[in-house]
């Protein structure tokens, strides 16, 4: 049973740093904005969508 699970421990690290990596991008991508940054993104967004008009 213990070869068993020494074949098995590679792919499972592997998956483990697959999923808190997943976990931290969505974290920080889904984190609410600071204000400061947010407003700068929020007006060049705004621009952006008056010149394509």
């Amino acid at each position: 049973m213990l070869q068993d699970l020494e074949a098995v421990a590679p792919s499972v690290i592997v998956c483990a740093v697959f999923l808190v990596g997943v976990v931290a991008l969505l974290r920080h991508e889904m984190a609410p904005r600071r204000k400061g940054r947010g407003r700068r993104h929020q007006s060049e967004r705004s621009e952006g969508a008056r010149r394509e008009r």
